[in-house]
């Protein structure tokens, strides 16, 4: 499913990191274009983005800027 940024809604995560905020924008979910969240998110180590309508998720563990990673691979689709 192609998406632009006039179809797609990010749904804005705010996270207090080492004394200032950081904001990641979820695109919405591939398979079922429902909302985002980041489950688990340990800044470090592991984080899970997983969709609160069908379960999609992405995993990453054992990484260092786990949560930037796993947005990134959140966010990444077909063409990108």
């Amino acid at each position: 499913m192609a998406q632009d940024s006039t179809t797609t809604m990010a749904f804005r995560l705010y996270f207090h990191l080492k004394g200032s905020e950081t904001m990641f924008e979820l695109k919405k979910c591939p398979f079922c274009s429902g909302e985002a969240v980041i489950r688990n998110g340990n800044f470090s180590f592991m984080a899970t983005i997983a969709c609160l309508d069908c379960g999609a998720e992405v995993r990453v563990i054992s990484e260092e800027n786990a949560v930037e990673k796993a947005v990134e691979k959140w966010n990444r689709r077909a063409g990108d």
